[in-house]
């Protein structure tokens, strides 16, 4: 079976680009500026960022929150991630009332977490 993603901007841990997409088999088999093939399944992704993995936008790595900081400093969840297709991590950031000046304070914790 063939998928063709195309039109979309790719993105990977060191570039941004568009490209086109062929997925053959549940594998990625080509990526070019423009790849003109008969697919099954033709996703156009105009507009959207194509991702190598599903992304987690509600982690606790070493997220605020009222009790203090949560920390999972050394990814002991990770590889559990990993084995389900999980790629990228967003810790989660809190909105509670009162914690926008504790948020100040996670910056440089993203900046470390993030690296």
């Amino acid at each position: 079976m063939k998928t063709l993603v195309k039109n979309g901007t790719i993105v990977t841990s060191t570039n941004e680009f568009a490209a086109d997409i062929l997925i053959e088999d549940e594998k990625i088999s080509m990526i070019a500026s423009h790849i003109d093939v008969e697919a099954d399944t033709v996703i156009d992704a105009a507009g959207k960022y194509v991702l190598p993995g599903g992304v987690d936008n509600h982690s606790h790595f070493e997220a605020l929150n009222t009790d203090g900081v949560t920390t999972n400093a050394g990814y002991d969840t990770t590889w559990v991630a990993l084995k389900g297709g999980t790629t990228t991590i967003v810790d989660f950031c809190t909105n509670e009332p009162g914690m926008v000046s504790r948020i100040q304070t996670q910056r440089p914790l993203q900046r470390k977490t993030c690296s």
